[in-house]
């Protein structure tokens, strides 16, 4: 017979279930990597068994030097079909931040950008690490109560983000690598070959309305056409 209370099974399945949900986006953040060819299946199931429960997959494998930053977040963009984001050049707008608690930001490694207002409703833009992670969308739309437009952002950029504009230390964990190098244009992330999928996203606010207004429509277009498998689902409009 079990000595275990009602209350505390109930505790550990969920913290069981958590972890595995957990290991489930490493693995489908990692995935995405091989089949880009920019990580080897074997050094895939090897920093499976070494990352943190609650750490990074990227950030560990860029500070292991097993992937090229520029890389991973090229292979990631393309296969979601996101915008990439270079934090270091945007001002967050105000009533974004408002919206997604700080420690909202530092467990799942996001960093809200901007809200904006369309006839179809208000779509809330949030630079992400790992833009697979369902778990971390879900949890955001019902927080923000707002549609969320993943873009992809290194999570060095993100700590940084957190950090410049919430206060205070992210988690006590230290930012890891270097400065991303910049390309061509001044971009954190270098430039896409000619014809690539995914575009870098920006939306500053010394931007004509008109640019501002393509910028916001580059940015939804490929937001709508990505992957459903991923994170289509979990960008529905969550009500209490």
């Amino acid at each position: 017979m079990s000595t275990d209370s009602p209350a505390g099974g109930g505790s550990a399945r969920l913290a069981r279930t958590a972890s595995g949900a957990r290991v489930s986006d490493k693995l489908r953040f990692g995935e995405i990597l091989v089949r880009a060819g920019v990580l080897a299946r074997e050094r895939l199931d090897d920093a499976l068994t070494k990352v943190p429960d609650e750490g990074d997959l990227g950030e560990y494998l860029v500070s292991k030097g097993l992937v090229d930053e520029g890389a991973m977040m090229q292979a990631i963009s393309r296969a979601l079909n996101l915008p990439t984001v270079s934090l270091a050049e945007v001002h967050p707008d105000e009533r974004a931040l408002g919206l997604v608690p700080r420690e909202f930001c530092v467990e799942f490694t996001l960093f809200p950008i901007e809200l904006e207002s369309t006839r179809a409703g208000d779509h809330l833009h949030v630079a992400m690490a790992n833009p697979s992670d369902v778990r971390a969308i879900k949890q955001v739309t019902r927080k923000a109560r707002r549609r969320i437009r993943p873009l992809v952002a290194p999570a060095r950029e993100i700590r940084q983000a957190i950090a410049r504009h919430y206060g205070g230390q992210v988690g006590g964990r230290e930012v890891v690598g270097g400065p991303a190098a910049p390309a061509a244009g001044g971009r954190g992330v270098p430039a896409l070959p000619s014809g690539a999928a995914a575009r870098p996203w920006t939306c500053s606010t010394s931007a004509s309305p008109t640019s501002r207004r393509w910028i916001r429509a580059a940015a939804s277009w490929a937001a709508t056409w990505a992957a459903a498998s991923t994170w289509a689902a979990a960008s529905t409009w969550a009500r209490p």
